[in-house]
């Protein structure tokens, strides 16, 4: 390739949004898993704010970039996504725990846990 910073740009954007990507699966997951919400009430707000935020977000991304140049942007952005998965996993306890559960285990397991809690509700 002819422009290496061109190249390395492609490279950080492509990895962050693989980081980016699996955010909000996640969390949603982690929410679920402590039963501390509605899942899809949960996953259709977070949808919404993370919409409206990055409206904000765009609006003020575009000023800087004006101002203080694309350096700016790109290093605000770079370090504002370890933060929020850092404030995200700081308000579940124990977030990891939903990924990692579902991963493991297999769809009957899952199917039978939850006869066995109806079999004793009821």
């Amino acid at each position: 390739m002819e422009s290496k910073p061109l190249l390395v740009l492609a490279v950080c954007l492509a990895l962050f949004h693989l980081g980016n990507a699996a955010m909000l699966p996640m969390y949603g997951m982690a929410v679920v898993d402590e039963h501390q919400g509605d899942p899809a009430g949960f996953v259709a707000l977070t949808i919404v704010v993370a919409q409206a935020v990055m409206i904000v977000a765009a609006l003020v991304a575009m000023h800087l970039a004006q101002t203080r140049g694309y350096g700016l942007v790109l290093l605000i952005t770079f370090m504002a996504l370890p933060i929020r998965g850092l404030v995200a996993a700081s308000l579940i306890t124990g977030w990891v725990s939903g990924p990692r559960r579902f991963s493991t285990e297999s769809a009957q397991a899952c199917k039978a846990r939850r006869r066995r809690a109806l079999w004793r509700g009821s």
